[in-house]
């Protein structure tokens, strides 16, 4: 090894050894060196040899490279040298003799100056396994351990450094003291700054294992320096029922990612590495990729170095079809080392094809899995990784998340890499990971250096419209690809809902797997935008999204740039589908059900999904067919909206709302019916009509807080009349005869009208009647005095026989008076006056 390079990024140093291999520069995960700056291209650059001369060449990258504050193509690197790329600084550390190296890979353990033996010395000593042998370190003095030529135990392995570590005494104790090495000296899967030796410390520099011995007993030291602790795992919890949370972030890193593998620094070393062949978890500390340097993630000895070739009959990598099949392969193009896992068969009735690792990985709380791999297909369209989230249950796990990286094309062997974080914020989970494949028929997926780590992640906040308000309000969230979730209240109504290319089908992916995506752009507004691009059913077309809010509802549309048959798609929950629906064309009622369960195709402009305050209201601008098949998660059932053919100029245009718009003009003509009396004063028949809007929107809160507003407007004019009338009868009792009495009638006849069925009317009618009475009373007491008079005049008239007055007076008393004592009277007086025949 002739030399390093050393890479400064970010505040971090990382040490890059130069070997015959052209060494590789980029954003991709593969490059041999990872620059996360967004200046960096894909492949930006590389360093390779020509004949004795180090030289960097630029590979045609967006920003270019700098050699001495100059854009450069290519250029001779002399020892101490710098190429800058963005902010990131790679620094060029040659020996004095610069010749071409020799690949040292496979090179054995060598034996220089004594510093390494066969045979064991005596006093301390350091152990190690070379070629099924126990070769021996002695600590007699400070020496440097690693694969340059001035080491003083020069250990040939391709992961150790020039000068990897010292050993050196402090204070009567031995140390091993790391030199700034790439990989570190790792302790139980930690890089440590120094490490403490005594009895039964084992340690690793790259690949080689080593444990102290002779070096007395433990003593407190500074061991754990920059090293980190270990998270404390928090298994997920379970739910019972039907447990729909809806799809959680997953972030891509790497190429095609919207952030770099390594832009979380505090990595947690949960640290699960998947040892397919055995269908184990393999001891951390023996595998040497996970202690790597952060930019050589995707570089290791591979995982399945170790497993036998030919058919993989136990183990746990899993395969959903039990007539697929998986084996192990060996041969020169394997992305690393010899081996690579191949799997074959069908894709499910949903499309994938699966290679499951059965294990279920614990993640804590604020964590998530970091993944990487190295996949290819053949007869597939698409490659890439997926997490499914699982709440274990004894009669069998149920997915209630399923998340994916971004699915590739590649033939080839691709660089794979994402993060997943757990479905529910803020708490943990239960994820089984799964290599999958995309497309119809049968076809090949082959992986290798398959890596899952936990991390320390932050979960996103989806981007959020809102409209409506209190039980009104509808909450559209949407997460970074598009798919969103339509919530009211606590509730979830309908989950992934995203648009999708083809016929209606099983498992329309649409915007789930989308090849290409842009970042979501809010408006100040509120309004959301953004693009992406979908493969599917043989299609493939670049879509513009846009939502935002309008009053009580969401608009939402999308737009694609070619011709092409586009679907709504929204997964409801088991418990939705009890639910009443109706599906409306225009303003004509179509098909209804009293389970969406139940629905069968029908085209509307509209569907109402339940009731009260449980209801969804879909509008369309066009005409769509309407089905509704089951989700093949069994997570409850898949509602589609079919547009057909959608050409570019046309869009998929949808009115998201708590209640649909007829029932919110009904609404709305009421509020305006009662507000209407009011103005026209008769607030009994406003009074009358809200009694009657509450009775016919019971679900409707918000109706009835508006209704509360206007009760109290009119119970304020109730008890103004009230104090009104009160007054004015008082005035009437205090000073009888006075004009006041003629304004008590018209004010109470007023109240009547005004307020029909309320208080003032009521007490308004009481006083009239009761005037009404004593007016009838005084007129009686008038009435009996006359009575009395004319009976007297007739008793009068018959004493002086003058019997026609005197019938006169006795008649008109019974035609006047016919109920009254002296009718009776007269009665009787005139039966007299016939009997005597006058």
């Amino acid at each position: 090894m002739m030399g390093r390079i050393r890479v400064e990024e970010c505040g971090r140093q990382t040490l890059v050894e130069i070997s015959s291999e052209p060494i590789t520069i980029g954003r991709d995960p593969v490059s041999r060196i990872v620059i996360e700056d967004r200046l960096a291209s894909r492949q930006h650059g590389r360093f390779f040899w020509d004949e004795d001369s180090l030289v960097y060449e630029d590979l045609c990258s967006s920003n270019g490279s700098l050699f001495d504050g100059e854009k450069v193509e290519r250029v001779v690197i002399s020892n101490g040298a710098s190429i800058c790329i963005g902010d990131a600084r790679l620094t060029i550390e040659l020996a004095e003799s610069v010749g071409h190296p020799e690949d040292t890979t496979q090179m054995p353990v060598s034996e220089v100056g004594g510093a390494i033996a066969e045979d064991e010395p005596a006093g301390p000593r350091l152990c190690f396994i070379r070629d099924g042998k126990k070769r021996w370190i002695a600590a007699g003095h400070t020496m440097v351990l690693g694969r340059g030529q001035d080491a003083d135990a020069i250990i040939e392995d391709p992961r150790i450094s020039g000068k990897h570590a010292t050993l050196t005494q402090q204070d009567g104790h031995w140390f091993m003291v790391d030199l700034g090495s790439g990989n570190g000296v790792v302790v139980e899967n930690r890089k440590v700054a120094k490490l403490a030796l005594h009895d039964g410390v084992v340690f690793r520099l790259g690949t080689i294992e080593f444990e102290a011995i002779g070096f007395g007993e433990s003593v407190a030291s500074p061991a754990a320096e920059g090293s980190l602790n270990r998270p404390r795992q928090v298994a997920a919890t379970g739910s019972s029922g039907d447990f729909s949370v809806g799809r959680s972030t997953r972030v891509d890193v790497g190429s095609q990612g919207s952030q770099g593998l390594f832009t979380v620094a505090f990595i947690l070393l949960l640290g699960v590495v998947l040892y397919s062949g055995y269908g184990l978890l393999q001891d951390l500390a023996t595998n040497p990729d996970l202690a790597v340097s952060e930019g050589d993630r995707l570089s290791g000895a591979g995982h399945f170095e170790l497993v036998p070739v030919g058919p993989m009959t136990a183990g746990q990598w899993l395969l959903a079809s039990p007539g697929d099949s998986l084996e192990i392969l060996s041969g020169e193009s394997a992305p690393q080392g010899q081996k690579w896992l191949q799997a074959q068969g069908a894709v499910d009735q949903a499309g994938v094809f699966r290679v499951e690792f059965s294990q279920l990985l614990e993640v804590g709380q604020s964590q998530g899995l970091r993944i990487t791999a190295r996949l290819k297909r053949s007869g597939f369209d698409r490659v890439g990784i997926c997490v499914r989230w699982i709440d274990p249950r004894a009669d069998g796990d149920l997915v209630i998340a399923e998340d994916f990286s971004s699915l590739k094309q590649a033939t080839q062997w691709s660089g794979h890499a994402a993060e997943f974080t757990p479905p529910v914020a803020g708490k943990g989970g239960s994820a089984r990971v799964s290599l999958v494949a995309l497309g119809s028929g049968n076809g090949q997926l082959s992986a290798d250096q398959v890596v899952v780590r936990g991390v320390e992640l932050t979960r996103p906040s989806p981007a959020t419209i809102t409209a409506g308000e209190a039980e009104q309000k509808i909450v559209f969230s949407i997460d970074e690809t598009g798919v969103g979730r339509l919530i009211r209240g606590r509730g979830e109504l309908i989950s992934d809902l995203r648009i999708a290319i083809g016929p209606p089908r099983l498992m329309p992916w649409g915007q789930l797997l989308p090849t290409r995506k842009e970042q979501i752009v809010i408006g100040d507004d509120g309004s959301l935008r953004l693009g992406f691009e979908l493969q599917e059913e043989g299609e493939q077309v670049v879509i513009q999204q846009f939502a935002r809010p309008i009053g009580w509802r969401i608009a939402a549309s999308w737009a694609p740039q070619r011709p092409v048959p586009l679907l709504l798609v929204g997964r409801v929950s088991s418990r939705r589908l009890d639910a009443p629906v109706q599906v409306f064309s225009g303003d004509k009622s179509g098909t209804s059900s009293e389970r969406l369960g139940d629905l069968v195709p029908c085209v509307g402009t509209e569907i109402s999904v339940g009731k009260g305050s449980d209801q969804l209201v879909i509008s369309f601008r066009s005409e769509m067919q309407f089905s509704l098949v089951p989700d093949v998660s069994g997570r409850g059932g898949l509602l589609i909206a079919d547009a057909g053919i959608v050409v570019p100029g046309d869009t998929v245009d949808i009115s998201i709302s708590a209640s649909s718009e007829r029932e919110q003009a009904r609404v709305m003509a009421a509020i305006a019916d009662v507000n209407s009396s009011i103005e026209s004063r008769e607030e009994g028949h406003a009074f009358r009509l809200a009694k009657e809007a509450r009775a016919a929107f019971p679900w409707r809160a918000d109706l009835g807080r508006k209704l509360d507003l206007i009760e109290q407007r009119i119970q304020i004019e109730v008890d103004t009349a009230m104090a009104q009338i009160d007054a004015v009868l008082d005035d009437s009792r205090r000073y009888p005869g006075s004009p006041t009495d003629d304004y008590l009638e018209r004010i109470c006849r007023e109240a009547i009208v005004r307020f029909v069925d309320l208080d003032p009317a009521i007490r308004s009618q009481e006083i009239l009647t009761s005037r009404e009475q004593v007016a009838t009373s005084e007129q009686q007491l008038l009435a009996e005095g006359r009575i009395d008079l004319l009976l007297a005049r007739g008793r009068e008239s018959l004493g002086k026989a003058r019997f026609e007055i005197a019938r006169f007076y006795f008649q008109w008393v019974v035609d006047h008076h016919p109920e009254t004592p002296g009718a009776a009277n007269a009665q009787q007086e005139l039966k007299l006056i016939d009997a005597r025949g006058n």
